[in-house]
């Protein structure tokens, strides 16, 4: 094939790109592309991915852009190849396959803080996995007294920090897509029901127990909480989150039919809102140790 061939196929090659604006690819998601279009564009079988992908660098805005690994369990870094993609929420939901924007990234996007984020917090979806076992008063008291277990997996690109955390698969209930602005692409995020579970379950990625309070106050109006009991139940969670989640709705000032359903199903465990609480206070309804001041 000429030289000039490939150079004549730029602006259609673009156009392609323009209508899917923006977004970011991974190699093979090029190399996909070629061998889908090489019959329409006639490209020659002896145009490689390689090939091809030189010539959309210096001849199209795609752009080249390594997201490093910066996480304690090492990982590769990730190549993309952008077009046009320079908002960092999109970026991290395309590092990972089923990953969707969750925690505070979740409360950003549904305007339930107006904290502007340091760190995007993204949920890649994983395989179920079985009862971890049967759960004692001495285990939950042995696992909250320390500090929260944290992601050891993170990426930096476009300034900022992204920590990939694991979770169960998600239904359509605990994941929507968004519209954002100047994209075509829709966004992967955490429905307003599942973001308040989870931030409840990870509170160190949520900006700590006052900004849950206040997401779960900015929630009110919004909220379905029958959807978030129904999802809460279906997550069949080890720990009787149903205990922290109950008393933020009421602190949150939700209305008693709507608690109703958390209420009714404390566990015979005590339980805590937070990890490695020095100075506490029991709250004997919700069967809840909470921080002191928190009341």
């Amino acid at each position: 094939m000429p030289k000039g061939r490939l150079y004549d196929l730029a602006p259609t090659i673009s156009s392609w790109f323009e209508d899917r604006i923006p977004y970011s690819y991974s190699f093979d998601e090029i190399s996909t592309l070629l061998e889908q279009k090489r019959t329409e564009w006639k490209i020659p079988t002896y145009i490689h991915a390689g090939r091809f992908l030189q010539f959309l660098l210096a001849n199209t805005p795609l752009k080249e852009l390594t997201i490093q690994s910066v996480g304690q369990r090492k990982q590769s870094d990730i190549v993309r190849y952008i077009w046009r993609l320079s908002n960092p929420f999109l970026l991290g939901t395309t590092l990972k396959r089923r990953t969707y924007c969750s925690h505070f990234s979740a409360m950003v996007l549904h305007g339930l803080t107006n904290q502007i984020p340091q760190t995007f917090i993204l949920t890649v979806q994983q395989r179920p996995i079985g009862p971890t076992g049967e759960l004692t008063q001495n285990a939950i008291d042995r696992a909250f007294s320390g500090k929260q277990r944290e992601s050891q997996i993170g990426y930096r690109a476009f300034g900022v920090r992204y920590v990939m955390l694991e979770g169960t698969f998600a239904s359509k209930e605990d994941v929507e897509d968004i519209k954002i602005e100047s994209s075509r692409i829709p966004l992967a995020v955490s429905s307003i029901e599942r973001t308040l579970i989870d931030i409840v379950v990870r509170p160190s990625y949520s900006g700590g127990i006052f900004q849950i309070l206040e997401a779960y106050k900015a929630a009110r109006g919004r909220l379905d909480t029958s959807r978030m009991y129904t999802i809460f139940r279906r997550l069949s969670f080890t720990y009787p989150y149903q205990q922290p989640i109950g008393f933020m709705l009421s602190k949150a000032g939700y209305l008693d039919h709507e608690i109703q359903p958390f209420l009714e199903t404390i566990s015979p465990f005590n339980f805590y809102l937070a990890y490695g609480l020095v100075e506490k206070v029991f709250i004997p309804k919700w069967k809840l140790y909470i921080p002191r001041g928190f009341e």
